[in-house]
C-alpha cells in the first residue's frame, strides 16, 4: 500500500513541485491551501506524513499542528513544518515536537529528500 502524504500549503507553485516530485516517488498526494481545508482533510483521510507551511491561511500553521496533535490517530504523525526562513521560538513550537522544521526556501529535491527519510524510517 502507498504512503500518503498532505501538503497543507497556501503557494500553489510549491503544492505542485513538491506534490509532483513526491508522486514521482510513488507517494499518494493530498494538498489543501489553508489550515481549514487542511484539518477536514486530516479528519476523513488516513496520512503518513504532512508537510505544513508556518504562514496559512484561515488557521496558522502551528495552530493546525496543535489540533492535528489532538486527533488520537495523528498524535505522533511525522510533520514536516515550512517556514518562510525565520527560526521557530520554543514557546511557539507545537508540542509535543515531533517534527522537523525547513525553509521554503529549500530545494524542492531536499524536502523530497526528508520527507522520503521520514517515511523510510531512516
Amino acid at each position: 500500500m502507498k504512503k500518503s502524504i498532505l501538503i497543507v500549503e497556501a503557494s500553489s507553485i510549491i503544492r505542485a513541485v513538491v506534490g509532483f516530485l513526491l508522486e514521482s516517488e510513488g507517494y499518494l498526494v493530498e494538498t489543501a491551501t489553508n489550515g481549514v481545508e487542511g484539518l477536514e482533510k486530516i479528519h476523513s483521510n488516513p496520512y503518513h506524513l504532512a508537510l505544513i507551511s508556518g504562514d496559512l491561511p484561515k488557521i496558522h500553521g502551528y495552530e493546525l499542528i496543535r489540533e492535528i496533535r489532538k486527533i488520537e490517530p495523528y498524535k505522533d504523525l511525522p510533520i514536516l513544518l515550512l517556514t518562510k526562513g525565520e527560526r521557530v521560538d520554543r514557546e511557539e513550537r507545537p508540542q509535543p515536537d515531533r517534527w522537523l522544521y525547513l525553509s521554503e526556501l529549500v530545494e524542492p529535491q531536499h524536502l523530497v529528500r526528508q520527507a522520503c527519510k521520514i517515511l523510510d524510517g531512516e
